[in-house]
């Protein structure tokens, strides 16, 4: 059993792009995580994305789980270590910063420590625990889920507990609109 299970969303057309995913994760400090794949031949849009997502944290080991898609790498390589230790106390989630190409870190300092809105969080900005991660993305699914974001939404919604690390952790290797 891992402390933080990472779920990988793939697009094959993006291959090299799960290549340097998986290499930043290889110079990860601690090792102490597993990475699950899924691949999505078709490009089947967010719904289909969020199915994913639920079908693999069901066989998800870790404490913790991490959203880090194909197009996303571990930029600081104490990152895994670091959240662990934030995440001590069991928070039901740890919000960290990520750098997001055109975007610029998220979350910035006009909404850090504060609940996130739509498009100042992103879904490599934060774990949370497997328990709540999978009836959250439940939820997200049988509602006709839109985006990631509506996993950190729920647990401030429920009222849980969060810690925050103001450490960059993660980065997206394209801008927002393309590549």
């Amino acid at each position: 059993m891992a402390f933080l299970s990472i779920l990988t969303r793939h697009l094959p057309q993006r291959a090299a792009m799960l290549k340097i995913n998986k290499a930043s994760l290889a110079m990860q400090s601690c090792q102490d995580f597993e990475q699950l794949l899924a691949i999505d031949g078709l490009g089947q849009g967010w719904k289909h994305a969020a199915e994913m997502l639920a079908d693999m944290a069901r066989d998800a080991t870790g404490d913790y789980v991490l959203i880090l898609d194909d197009d996303d790498i571990m930029l600081n390589a104490d990152g895994v270590k670091l959240i662990k230790e934030a995440a001590g106390s069991a928070p039901a989630a740890v919000i960290f910063r990520g750098y997001h190409a055109d975007l610029g870190i998220l979350p910035n300092d006009n909404i850090w420590m504060r609940r996130p809105g739509l498009a100042q969080i992103g879904s490599f900005d934060f774990i949370t625990r497997r328990d709540v991660f999978c009836d959250l993305v439940e939820t997200a699914v049988s509602n006709g889920y839109t985006n990631d974001f509506g996993i950190i939404d729920g647990v401030f919604e429920r009222g849980l507990p969060v810690t925050w690390l103001n450490v960059l952790v993660c980065a997206v290797m394209r801008r927002s609109r393309g590549q």
